[in-house]
């Protein structure tokens, strides 16, 4: 489990800016955006899922699978720091 949620968010910007081809590092990312903005379609999201599964030692659940599931990278970032705390 990660020392805090700066943490987590640090993770998460990261792995999504790995993903996405329409951001460049040095950009702070919006959690009010969309995945979908950024350039992330279902088969980059399940890219992202597994980097993050791997990196928080948590496995997603089947219903979550889907990138509709997601308004937002806040709900990514919620949905993961349940999982963690579980």
């Amino acid at each position: 489990m990660r020392d805090s949620k700066g943490d987590v968010k640090t993770i998460i910007n990261n792995a999504i800016i790995n993903i996405s081809e329409r951001i460049d590092e040095e950009i702070k990312l919006n959690y009010q955006i969309s995945l979908q903005e950024l350039g992330i379609n279902s088969v980059k999201f399940i890219g992202l899922v597994v980097a993050l599964e791997k990196e928080f030692q948590i496995d997603f659940d089947d219903e979550n699978l889907d990138i509709n599931i997601y308004d937002n990278i806040d709900n990514l970032y919620q949905y993961i720091v349940k999982k963690i705390e579980e």
